[in-house]
């Protein structure tokens, strides 16, 4: 992608005590000249994380999503797609 990028990133773990904070920028680096060129086209980034053992479900997400949601053991689901345009803020 050489336009600017949203990335949603959702880890789910399995009771691990991590910072949230620190989930994502390991993930922007390797996505970096995979996906897209560079993690400086990140204009929008959305992180999370959720514990398997309160049963998260996926509303609107895909069905490879439920599907790994169904397994009931730890991943990490990222989702890139094209920013908004630069003059919303929402």
């Amino acid at each position: 992608m050489d336009e600017t990028v949203a990335v949603t990133v959702v880890f789910f773990h399995d009771n691990l005590r991590i910072d949230v904070d620190n989930v994502a920028k390991p993930i922007l680096d390797a996505l970096s000249k995979v996906v897209f060129e560079d993690d400086s086209q990140v204009t929008d980034l959305i992180c999370r994380k959720r514990d398997l053992n309160d049963a998260p479900t996926a509303v609107g997400g895909s069905g490879i999503l439920a599907a790994a949601l169904s397994q009931g053991q730890p991943f990490v689901y990222i989702l890139v797609e094209e920013s908004q345009a630069q003059g919303v803020v929402v």
